[in-house]
């Protein structure tokens, strides 16, 4: 009988739940949240926390639908100086766990 496997790499969960938070369309945004919760969760219960970042155009995959951001930088992707011009009509789901 082969054995069964117990436990998961988070590391992977990790990078699943980022590719999720990233590729999905918009109105996949309850989702998204729901995903961040459990994923925070597990990083600062394991001691594999080490931040987030939102994600800017560059690093947002381009959909036929079109995805919003989670934060608006120039076109060479640096943060604008202003901070309210940052997160104008953004989407605080697209994030990027470290």
């Amino acid at each position: 009988m082969a054995r069964v496997q117990k436990t998961i790499k988070v590391d992977n969960l990790r990078m699943k739940i980022n590719n999720y938070l990233r590729d999905t369309e918009d109105r996949m945004d309850k989702e998204r949240q729901g995903l961040s919760v459990i994923l925070e969760d597990v990083l600062m219960e394991t001691g594999n926390y080490s931040g987030f970042t939102y994600l800017d155009h560059i690093n947002m995959r381009k959909s036929k639908n079109g995805t919003t951001v989670g934060m608006h930088t120039d076109k060479k992707g640096h943060v604008l100086d202003v901070y309210e011009d940052r997160f104008k009509n953004t989407d605080k789901t697209r994030v990027f766990y470290y």
